[in-house]
């Protein structure tokens, strides 16, 4: 009768364990072009917003990455990029961004910015002629821990077989 209660209890805590799903949320701005004019700094532009489900799902990573300079002209004026107000990018006047199509990109160490599934990117113009960003990207890592099926049918045969065993012992 102790085997039969062991392994009952075997089985009932490996079905509340749970299963653990990894999924990942892909998603693109389209190429953003801006002249500021003739003072700069400019006044912020948004180049667009991600908007993204996170039900059930907890962050394991994010990365946004994109080009100054896009398909138009592979070169941007100076510029600053935020995500939701805070600084992630920034084209100099004197860097390769403002000669030649160049690659950023930012790893989020703190995923609060992301959790009302919005992130808006905006931009503020910082020098002469017109700012351009290639594609901007946002990749989204996450994992759910939610029983599947299975596991809660295992978790009912478990507690089935406590309830037998009582039974017989009564």
């Amino acid at each position: 009768m102790e085997i039969k209660k062991l392994a009952a209890s075997v089985l009932l805590s490996s079905t509340l364990i749970g299963t653990a799903t990894a999924g990942t949320i892909n998603q693109s701005l389209n190429e953003f072009n801006y002249d500021g004019g003739p003072s700069f700094p400019s006044p912020a532009q948004e180049v667009g917003t991600f908007n993204f489900d996170l039900s059930g799902e907890t962050i394991v990573s994010a990365v946004l990455s994109g080009t100054f300079g896009n398909s138009q002209v592979s070169s941007s004026a100076p510029q600053d990029v935020f995500a939701d107000g805070e600084l992630i990018a920034q084209c100099l006047q004197s860097a390769p961004c403002y000669t030649s199509t160049n690659s950023w990109e930012f790893v989020f160490t703190d995923f609060s910015s992301l959790l009302d599934g919005l992130l808006t990117i905006s931009q503020i113009q910082t020098g002469e002629f017109i700012t351009r960003l290639g594609v901007t990207s946002l990749t989204i890592e996450t994992v759910s821990s939610v029983p599947e099926p299975a596991s809660l049918a295992l978790l009912g045969l478990g507690l089935a077989g406590i309830g037998a065993a009582r039974r017989r012992k009564a």
